[in-house]
């Protein structure tokens, strides 16, 4: 997995033109799949099984609070859904979900993982629907 924003917290210009450029190396050099996170930009994910890449929004109504923890909640749902049988492009959806419902709280969710299931999966369908393939 890999982060594509720089120490000075911009997202660089080349992970918004031509994410395949910072994906496909990861590829090459023996990766079967890769989630490029991209901050506010949301994901792109990639695997070798597929010739397309997607590219998928972050969720377009988060209310950030803290981006603390972002990424790592980012990361555990993509693996998890993969883990659960989910494609690549649900995965990465799935991620965004995450990273959004984690962005609303300043530390981790005061709200047991259950309850937060259907918020999750609304935004993470409404993510799925935004998802463009990336040429």
């Amino acid at each position: 997995m890999l982060y594509g924003r720089s120490p000075g917290g911009a997202v660089p210009e080349a992970a918004r033109r031509e994410p395949r450029r910072l994906t496909e190396p990861f590829l090459e050099a023996g990766a079967s799949l890769v989630l490029l996170r991209r901050g506010p930009l949301g994901v792109v994910v990639q695997s070798t099984t597929s010739a397309a890449a997607w590219r998928l929004p972050a969720f377009a109504g988060t209310r950030v609070v803290d981006p603390t923890g972002c990424g790592n909640a980012a990361c555990g749902a993509f693996l998890g859904a993969l883990a659960a049988g989910e494609g690549l492009t649900a995965a990465g959806a799935w991620a965004c979900a995450a990273s959004s419902l984690m962005a609303e709280c300043r530390g981790s969710p005061q709200v047991a993982p259950g309850l937060l299931a259907d918020e999750a999966a609304r935004r993470q369908a409404a993510v799925v629907a935004a998802a463009t393939r990336v040429s």
